[in-house]
């Protein structure tokens, strides 16, 4: 999301072999979908910008992973309790996750909701896409836009003509 109509944010998504590296103008509502890699998003100047990253596919892992060559930003972040005074942060888990929350244990201004599992693959999509099922709640309407668009995983494409989607 962006805070206002006019504004927009710029996402890189790369891979550090250079296999992907692209760099995109996103607006309010748009969905940007990421296969791999890294993927930093920054707001145009004067603008806010929200994000939310949903995992997908049988490798899921929200461990951050710093591109090494940026790692250097991470230490020049500062005043977290600026951030705390101005948002309540919600940290969302999946069952049986440990949170380490140091020196935040026990702050009410942060919010750690569990999230429950939720059987999904890829395949498991792909499958129910193929047999007209409905993929409703299992992806972003805006991803199901997509794929109806595009005519992606219909039963009747042959394997050569899926991959070259």
């Amino acid at each position: 999301r962006v805070d206002r109509p006019e504004g927009y944010a710029i996402q890189k998504v790369y891979t550090a072999d250079g296999r992907i590296d692209e760099t995109l103008s996103v607006r309010d509502g748009e969905l940007v979908l990421i296969p791999e890699g890294y993927h930093p998003v920054v707001a145009a100047h004067g603008y806010n910008v929200y994000y939310l990253n949903a995992l997908a596919g049988s490798a899921r892992s929200m461990a951050a992973s710093d591109d090494p060559d940026y790692a250097w930003v991470r230490d020049t972040w500062r005043e977290p309790e600026r951030i705390l005074s101005m948002a309540t942060v919600v940290v969302m888990t999946r069952p049986g996750f440990v949170l380490d929350m140091g020196a935040f244990a026990g702050d009410k201004r942060i919010i750690r909701v569990e999230v429950p599992a939720m059987d999904v693959s890829s395949t498991g999509i792909r499958e129910r896409l193929r047999d007209g099922a409905s993929v409703q709640s299992l992806i972003p309407e805006r991803v199901a836009e997509y794929i109806g668009e595009h005519d992606l995983y219909r039963s009747d494409r042959s394997p050569d003509e899926e991959g070259a989607s």
